[in-house]
């Protein structure tokens, strides 16, 4: 960690979180007498005061420098979409809820003038290690355990209109090439399903489905971050628009290891009559969640007692 990292994270300690956490957070985390969701709503606090702060410190040293220093696109929508569906809120709704204006901006021009000091002022090459170091070691890994928290309640956001958050979900879908991978699949599973989760607490459902353009983005974000949950997104979406293409795309899911997979494999090789091959992924997902066995248990009691599992459907899973 650099000077510039180490003095941010020190300011952030003393200051603005202290006011985040006394001011604002303590009051709703009392009203519902949850200790834990008390530390899960300590830890959004710091991390989204650290995040705020070091975005202040890139504009402003952007408009000393005469540089271009900024979140990329992915980096600040992976920060919102996961603070929008986990809290309520939204970035910005978090700073002007819970920060001190005044004296974050103290904070800032403090730190940016000791790291000019270190790096001899507005420096070239000083300014972009700088910053190459801060996305590293700060803004990357913060943004990792940001969006690794869970659900916290009893935090109080401004309502937001239907007529706003179609408007916000429309201009997202045009620019999902933008977005991060977690926000693209969101917009996808809305185009596909006709229901988007805006928020934690704000759900339309009414959104005008259109299976290839969801198709499309859920394609986009396996591309970007080829991960099993959004292999297994991408079959899901497939499966509205091509039932036969997506079956290889829920076998490679299942062959990952993800859970949901092999269920919904297994399930399937049942419902088409493949009782030893459906018999074994179904195992295959016992063993990867032994908490569903049971849950698991009932469609392998089906398949040995009906021949097939009861959620069956002309050869396919319903």
């Amino acid at each position: 960690m650099n000077n510039s990292e180490s003095r941010l994270t020190c300011s952030m300690s003393n200051g603005v979180i202290a006011l985040m956490l006394i001011a604002g957070l303590l009051v709703p985390i009392r009203a519902i007498a949850e200790s834990e969701q008390h530390a899960v709503a300590r830890k959004y606090a710091a991390l989204v005061g650290r995040l705020a702060l070091t975005e202040s410190l890139f504009s402003e040293m952007s408009l000393r420098c005469d540089v271009d220093f900024a979140y990329t696109t992915q980096q600040y929508s992976a920060i919102d979409y996961h603070l929008r569906i986990h809290t309520g809120m939204t970035f910005n709704q978090w700073q002007a809820q819970f920060g001190d204006a005044e004296q974050s901006n103290a904070m800032v021009e403090q730190v940016m003038n000791d790291t000019l000091r270190d790096i001899g002022e507005c420096n070239p090459e000083g300014l972009q290690q700088w910053f190459a170091g801060m996305q590293q070691n700060l803004v990357g890994p913060s943004v990792d355990e940001l969006t690794s928290l869970p659900l916290v309640f009893g935090l109080r956001a401004r309502s937001v209109s239907e007529q706003e958050a179609v408007a916000f979900f429309r201009s997202q879908v045009l620019a999902y090439k933008t977005l991060s991978t977690a926000e693209i699949v969101g917009l996808a599973h809305g185009l596909s399903t006709g229901g988007y989760h805006y928020a934690k607490m704000v759900y339309l459902p009414n959104i005008q489905v259109d299976h290839q353009k969801a198709v499309t983005l859920y394609e986009f974000a396996y591309q970007q971050e080829a991960s099993a949950e959004n292999l297994f997104a991408l079959a899901q979406g497939k499966a509205r628009v091509d039932r036969d293409a997506s079956v290889p795309l829920f076998k490679q899911a299942a062959e990952e290891g993800l859970f949901e997979a092999q269920r919904w494999y297994g399930n399937y090789l049942g419902c088409q009559g493949n009782k030893p091959d459906a018999l074994f992924w179904l195992q295959q997902a016992k063993e990867t969640n032994p908490e569903q066995a049971e849950f698991i248990d009932d469609f392998i009691i089906e398949i040995n007692e009906l021949g097939e599992p009861t959620n069956c459907l002309d050869g396919w899973v319903h």
